[in-house]
């Protein structure tokens, strides 16, 4: 008698669920990852134990130039039945104070207007969950947004500095039409906000970073990236 093969637990659990985990050993334009820059914007892996990337606003700059890595595709929603998780690991130092603008999280559409210019933050409509931090500041901001309908959360954390900081951002529908997104740094809740998904469109993930108005190139370097979602 011909016996079935027993499936391992973790196929069954693949088929489940989608999504990926870059160390950054390599980087090829419209592989995983499509860079998006203002001028002459770059992204580079680096030589580094576990691997890591580093994205760079333009060397000669007038300000508020910028550089985004994102998903070459939209593949991640927010629906009923879709919990989902991202985070990446990031450090960076600014090389003007306080001028650095940067993104990270989850975003539809990314471009050249990610973030918008003199510290204005995201875009004003977009599907998504991000931490940034803006031109002017030093901490963490906290953003949900479906289309126009966005909560902001203002938080206590340092963004950016000598230690790498773990970004998460959590995912969890309530109802069919209602879910809690919750965003961690280093492990620890910072902000949870309510919102409503039914009108929410694909999304990608983004690591992106956008000079201020001192005009000094600014660089982010990101130890790894990930995103799952179940499918």
């Amino acid at each position: 008698m011909t016996k079935l093969l027993n499936t391992p637990e973790h196929l069954l659990l693949g088929r489940q669920i989608h999504g990926f985990h870059d160390d950054f050993y390599s980087f090829t334009a419209g592989a995983l990852w499509t860079l998006s820059t203002d001028i002459d914007g770059a992204a580079a892996v680096q030589d580094a134990a576990g691997g890591k990337v580093s994205i760079s606003s333009a060397v000669a700059t007038a300000g508020n130039e910028g550089a985004y890595l994102a998903n070459t595709k939209e593949s991640f929603l927010f629906a009923d039945d879709k919990p989902l998780v991202c985070e990446a690991l990031l450090d960076y130092t600014e090389a003007a104070t306080n001028q650095a603008n940067v993104i990270v999280g989850l975003m539809d559409a990314v471009g050249v207007t990610a973030l918008g210019n003199d510290g204005a933050g995201p875009k004003a409509s977009y599907s998504g969950a991000v931490f940034y931090k803006a031109d002017g500041e030093t901490v963490w901001r906290c953003e949900s947004s479906v289309a126009t309908a966005q909560v902001t959360t203002v938080t206590a954390s340092t963004a950016g500095g000598a230690a790498a900081q773990r970004l998460r951002i959590e995912f969890q529908p309530v109802t069919s039409s209602d879910g809690e997104v919750k965003f961690f740094i280093d492990d620890i809740l910072v902000a949870k906000h309510n919102i409503t998904f039914t009108s929410a469109t694909e999304m990608q993930m983004v690591l992106g970073v956008k000079d201020g108005g001192a005009a000094a190139q600014e660089t982010i370097l990101a130890d790894y990236a990930t995103c799952y979602q179940v499918r």
